[in-house]
């Protein structure tokens, strides 16, 4: 593997992983969470549900739905190589079971501010700047893990032509198929 293959990994599981910190820090602020975990974060609490593994389920969730989405668009044009298409959806299992891991870990290390609060004032000083921490890593490592282009977050691709006129970039998959 050579050296821009193995940086372009490295900045990507580091992306991940503050992605990750950014994502369980503001869900510790108590100020409210970002709209792509909201479902699961909401589910985990009103069922007491482990927030990782309930993510992990909703991520799979939408790993499915792409893949349907993505069997419609070959059946309408089956003349199109979809292969490529599906091992990326595929691929997002294991990049999702990864980052809901990240998700656990920092969960256990991190106390919930809102936690004992008398109101939603109390300790709002500390909780703003974890939210303003929260909002900072989520976006670095969202940047970071989508501008690798490797594995998409299965809650969050990007891509920017809909209709599939201009191919994204293969050339990483291609060094490592």
């Amino acid at each position: 593997m050579n050296k821009q293959i193995s940086y372009r990994i490295f900045f990507y599981v580091l992306g991940l992983l503050i992605l990750a910190l950014g994502l369980t820090l503001n869900t510790k602020a108590g100020l409210g969470v970002s709209p792509i975990i909201s479902v699961s974060y909401s589910v985990a609490q009103i069922f007491e549900l482990n927030f990782g593994n309930t993510t992990m389920f909703l991520y799979c969730v939408f790993v499915l739905a792409q893949l349907v989405l993505h069997g419609i668009q070959w059946k309408l044009h089956p003349e199109t190589d979809y292969r490529f298409v599906l091992l990326m959806d595929v691929l997002q299992i294991p990049l999702s079971l990864v980052f809901t891991r990240f998700l656990n870990l920092f969960g256990t290390f991190f106390p919930d501010l809102s936690a004992g609060a008398a109101g939603w004032t109390d300790r709002l000083p500390l909780r703003l700047v974890v939210l303003l921490l929260a909002i900072l890593c989520t976006g670095v490592g969202a940047a970071m893990s989508l501008s690798m282009r490797i594995v998409p977050n299965p809650g969050g691709w990007y891509r920017p032509d809909p209709f599939g006129l201009h191919p994204p970039e293969r050339g990483l998959y291609q060094k490592l198929l």
